[in-house]
Order: structure tokens, then C-alpha cells, then sequence
């Protein structure tokens, strides 16, 4: 029975109780039913016929006092309404008798054709006896009475007592049915109330210790399991409400168990996260530290290359001026040597002139050797800014490197940073690259300069050769026309390096201004790393005390869990 759903064993139950109560009910009906039956039997056959037996009694009684009232009355009046009265209750028994009659039992018809011979003797009788008192005959009529009515009224009155005793008997019979067919549905029901009681009070207990032992073991469980000890089984085993709720329980304890489990290895987890995350935390901090020293540094570095820079492109734009005059005495000392071959033809009158004019351009020479050299000696102060630029090109290539470093190390916190390094060390290689360019310049430019100081070296002797043979006067104007021709040549050639120099050094002049528009952006860009790296630096605070939070509440989540028996 334990397998069977709850709701089936209640309506087991009230089908059970339903069954008694209808049983009992139709018993009580079906008695009660036969009882009215026998109850309206004993009134419409045994009572009203007794009570039509009196009537019929008390009319012929009535006919006897009629009859002997009209043997003593004179009265015509009175004796009509004495034959009236006499013959309205001889029909009424005569209704009564035939009413009687119908559907009686054959010894009620006996009796009634008995009382019906009777009945016509004594009418006959009664007649004679009313003609006798009608004619005031009453001595005849009284004698007739006594001797024919009386007797014939006394036998009629017989068989109407025997009838009504016979009612009676069949009254008193159909009582003492209704008496044992009360006693007998008085039994029944009580017994079928008693088995019904019984039934009911067995099934409903046997209900009872399958359901509420059950569930109070159940509430039992479900309490240890409220006080954290999820060890707690429910061990019944059925196929009803009770089982399939203690299924569902165990399900659940085996699913708090594994959730608890879960979430106790998941706390430890997170603590060992949060831990992990904090020193990752702590260490990002002081690798941002070290990423901000770094970048200011960098700055550090990037602003003393645009003063250096700066500086470089001052020497430059004096160098160009210098270059520039260079080029201009050049093309002075050119015009000055073609003239000077032009009026070589002019002949001797013009030695004296053109010593002078020899002079001039020795003067004019020595201050070319003295810009020339003055040239080299800007060109080698460039070299040395130009080491400096590149040594600090090195400086920051080598610093962003580390800052990339450091930014890979920083994780994801740190990707901005590295692209940041990434453009600083660009920035650092483009620097240096120009550094090159500039070197290579100057070195292209020491070459020319150093040329044009062996050039000028030349010119030099040959204008001392020139003087000299001027002021001996032993030389030919072809010589002298062939020298300043050289010297024409070599002024040209001059000259021409001069030029060079000078776009040269206007390359120089935009390559240092590309360097300070490099130098500045990097100058701006380590700006906004070091901008960058602090709110990096105050996030990864952040992180840590968020991290610290998280270990706090995973400690407090273990706590909790702790309370748990799995």
C-alpha cells in the first residue's frame, strides 16, 4: 500500500467512508420506505376500515333510537323527519359497506356477503317496523323490533365486530412488522455504522502511519539540513507523494552538497585569485613606478636633445653664414683672377698692380684658410653635437625598449604604454637616423672643407709663386696668365664646394629642424606617457584594493561555507 499516491489512498479513504455512509443511508431508506408502506396500510386498511365499522355501528344505533322515537311520537312532522334520518344512514352504511368491500381479503368478503343478507332481512324488517310506527301500531312495531330487528341488528353487529376485530388484528400484526423492521434497520445500521467506523478508523490510520511518521522524519531531515549538516538522507522508499518527495530531497541534499563543494573550492579559488591578483597588483604598481621613472627619464633625455639640437641648429645657421661668405669671397677672388688673367696681356705696366692685386688675394686667400679652417673647426664641434644626438637617440631607443618591457610585463593594464614606447622609439630611430644624415653631411662637408683648405693651400703658393716671380720680374705674362687661369680654376673649384657646403648645410639646417620637431613630439609623447602611467599607477591602486576586498570576501564566503557538513 505504500506505493500508492496519497491522493489515492485519501480517496480510497473517502470511497471506503462514502460506501458505509450510502449503505447505511439506503438501509435506512429501504426500511423507512417499507415502514410508511405498512404505516399507510395499517391507516388505509386497517384503521379507516375499523373507524367505517363504527360508523356503521353508530348509524345502526342511530336507526334503533329513530325507530323507537317514532313508536312513542304523534308527530307526522317529526315521524317524516325520522324516516328521513333512518333511511340517510341506511345509505350511508350502504356506501360504507360497498367501499369496504372493494380489494378485501376472502374472508372480508364472506363476512360482507354475510352482512349483506343480514342487511336485507333487517331492512325488510325495519320496514315493517316503521309502516307499524307510522300507523301508530306501537305495540306490533315494538314487538316487531324485539322479535325481527333486534336479533337481525345484533347478528349485523356481530360480523361488524368481527370485522373490526379482524382490522385490528391485521393493525397489531403490521405493528409488530414495523416494531422488527425498526429493529431490524436498527441493527443493520448500526452495524454497518460500526464496520464503517471500524473500516474507516483502520484504513485511516493505516493512511495515517504511512504519511505523518514519514513526513515528520522528513521535517526532521529538512531541520538538520537548516542547522548546514547537508549529510542528512531521507532512507524511505515508495512510489507515492512521500517518496518522490524524499527522492526529490536527497536529490537536493546531493545537490547542495556538490553546490557547496563548488562554490568551497571556487571561494578558495577566488582567495587564491584575489591573493594572486593583489601581488600582480602590487607588482604592476611598481613596474608603473619604474615605467614612469623611466619615461621621465626619457623626457629628461628628449628635452636635453632639443637644447642640444637647438644649440646644433644655432652652429649651423653660423656655419651657413659663414659658408655663405666663404662662397662670396670665392666668387670675389674668381672675378678678381679673371681680371687678373684678362690684363695679363696688358704687360708689365701692370706688375706692380698686379702684385698688389697679389697680395690681395693672399690676404683674400689667407682669410678663405682662416674661414676654411674655421669651417672644420664648426664642422667638428657639429660632429660632437651630432654624437651627442645620436648617443641620446641610443639613450631613449634603449629607454623605450625597457618602457615596452615593463608595459608587456603591466599585461593588458599596459598595452597602451607599449605603443606609446613603440612611437617613442621610432621617434628615437628616426633621431638617430637624421643623426646619421647629418653625421654623413658633415663628414661630406669636412672633405669639401678639407679640399678646400688644400685648394686654397695651393692658391696660396701659387700666388707666393706669383709674387715671387713678380717681384723678381723674371717671369712671362704666359706664365702668370697660365697661373691665374690655375688660379681662376681652383677659385671656381672653391667656389663651387662653397655652394656645395652651403646647400649642404641647408640640408643640415632642415634635418636639425625635423630633429626639433622630433625631438618636441617625443618630448610631448613621453608627456603623455608619464601622464598615462600615473592614472595606470592609480588604477592598479585601485586593483589592489579591490583585489584586497575580493580576498576579504572570499574569507568571509569560507566562513560561511564552514558552517556546511558535506
Amino acid at each position: 500500500m505504500k506505493n500508492i499516491r496519497i491522493g489515492n489512498k485519501l480517496l480510497m479513504l473517502i470511497f471506503v467512508s462514502l460506501l458505509f455512509i450510502i449503505g447505511v443511508g439506503l438501509t435506512g431508506f429501504l426500511y423507512m420506505e417499507r415502514m410508511a408502506e405498512n404505516t399507510e396500510l395499517m391507516y388505509e386498511e386497517r384503521l379507516i376500515p375499523i373507524k367505517q365499522m363504527e360508523t356503521v355501528q353508530i348509524n345502526n344505533r342511530k336507526i334503533d333510537t329513530y325507530i323507537m322515537e317514532m313508536m312513542v311520537t304523534n308527530d307526522p312532522e317529526r315521524t317524516k323527519k325520522l324516516v328521513e334520518n333512518i333511511e340517510t344512514n341506511q345509505a350511508d352504511n350502504n356506501n360504507i359497506i360497498e367501499e369496504y368491500g372493494k380489494n378485501r381479503s376472502d374472508y372480508v368478503m364472506g363476512k360482507l356477503k354475510n352482512y349483506e343478507e343480514l342487511i336485507e332481512q333487517y331492512s325488510a324488517a325495519l320496514k315493517k317496523t316503521e309502516e307499524l310506527a307510522i300507523s301508530n301500531k306501537n305495540e306490533e312495531a315494538y314487538a316487531m323490533f324485539t322479535n325481527s330487528v333486534k336479533p337481525l341488528r345484533s347478528e349485523i353487529g356481530a360480523i361488524v365486530d368481527e370485522l373490526t376485530a379482524y382490522n385490528d388484528q391485521r393493525a397489531q400484526e403490521l405493528n409488530e412488522t414495523n416494531s422488527k423492521s425498526f429493529q431490524t434497520a436498527s441493527f443493520m445500521m448500526l452495524g454497518l455504522l460500526g464496520l464503517a467506523i471500524l473500516i474507516c478508523g483502520l484504513t485511516g490510520f493505516i493512511i495515517y502511519k504511512l504519511i505523518v511518521p514519514k513526513v515528520k522524519n522528513l521535517q526532521e531531515l529538512m531541520k538538520t539540513a537548516e542547522e548546514g549538516d547537508l549529510r542528512a538522507e531521507f532512507s524511505y522508499s515508495s512510489k507515492d507523494e512521500i517518496g518522490q518527495l524524499g527522492a526529490s530531497f536527497n536529490s537536493m541534499m546531493k545537490g547542495l552538497r556538490s553546490v557547496i563543494a563548488h562554490i568551497q573550492e571556487s571561494s578558495e579559488l577566488l582567495a587564491s585569485s584575489s591573493e594572486e591578483m593583489t601581488a600582480s597588483a602590487t607588482h604592476t604598481s611598481k613596474a608603473a613606478e619604474h615605467i614612469v621613472a623611466s619615461i621621465q627619464e626619457v623626457s629628461s633625455g628628449a628635452e636635453d636633445q632639443l637644447v642640444s639640437v637647438e644649440k646644433m641648429t644655432q652652429v649651423i645657421e653660423e656655419m651657413t653664414a659663414a659658408i655663405q661668405q666663404v662662397a662670396s669671397g670665392a666668387q670675389e677672388a674668381s672675378s678678381i683672377s679673371i681680371l687678373a688673367a684678362t690684363n695679363a696681356n696688358d704687360g708689365s705696366v701692370t706688375v706692380k698692380e698686379a702684385v698688389l692685386q697679389m697680395h690681395s688675394i693672399n690676404s683674400i686667400a689667407e682669410e678663405l684658410v682662416h674661414s676654411a679652417n674655421k669651417l672644420g673647426r664648426r664642422s667638428d664641434e657639429i660632429g660632437s653635437i651630432i654624437e651627442v644626438i645620436t648617443a641620446i637617440a641610443s639613450q631613449t631607443n634603449l629607454l623605450s625598449l625597457n618602457a615596452a618591457i615593463e608595459a608587456a610585463r603591466a599585461g593588458e593594464q599596459g598595452r597602451g604604454f607599449a605603443v606609446v614606447a613603440g612611437e617613442v622609439g621610432k621617434l628615437a630611430d628616426q633621431s638617430a637616423s637624421s643623426a646619421k644624415q647629418i653625421e654623413e653631411l658633415i663628414k661630406t662637408i669636412q672633405e669639401e672643407t678639407r679640399m678646400m683648405i688644400t685648394s686654397m693651400d695651393a692658391v696660396k703658393k701659387e700666388v707666393l709663386k706669383g709674387i715671387d716671380m713678380v717681384s723678381t720680374a723674371g717671369q712671362s705674362f704666359e706664365s702668370i696668365q697660365n697661373s691665374t687661369e690655375n688660379a681662376s680654376n681652383q677659385i671656381h673649384e672653391v667656389s663651387i664646394a662653397a655652394q656645395q657646403i652651403s646647400a649642404g648645410t641647408d640640408q643640415m639646417v632642415q634635418s636639425s629642424n625635423v630633429i626639433e620637431e622630433a625631438t618636441k613630439s617625443a618630448a610631448s609623447g613621453t608627456h603623455d606617457i608619464s601622464a598615462a602611467t600615473q592614472e595606470q599607477l592609480a588604477t592598479m591602486e585601485e586593483m589592489s584594493a579591490t583585489a584586497a576586498s575580493l580576498s576579504d570576501m572570499a574569507d568571509e564566503l569560507q566562513l560561511m561555507i564552514k558552517k556546511f557538513k558535506i
